[in-house]
């Protein structure tokens, strides 16, 4: 709803995990939230996680087959409409 880049601190706290939680087990939620995008034909909601400290992507993206740029100006674009 606040049509923005989202740390991945702040999702956790959103959803309820926090601590190292965040790092272990928020990469398998948000693979299963790409996953899930990607099947209905909209580009990944996952995108929009960054690191707070650096802004940069999760490893997924650096090592996936998506420009991470490009997702996250489909998912504004997708949205707004």
């Amino acid at each position: 709803m606040r049509r923005t880049i989202v740390t991945y601190g702040e999702l956790g706290k959103a959803i309820g995990i926090e601590g190292v939680g965040v790092f272990y087990e928020l990469r398998h939620v948000l693979d299963d939230l790409s996953d899930d995008c990607i099947n209905r034909g909209e580009p990944s909601l996952a995108a929009l996680i960054v690191n707070k400290d650096t802004g940069a992507p999760g490893s997924g993206w650096t090592d996936g087959i998506r420009p991470w740029h490009t997702e996250v100006q489909k998912v504004f674009q997708f949205w707004a409409s």
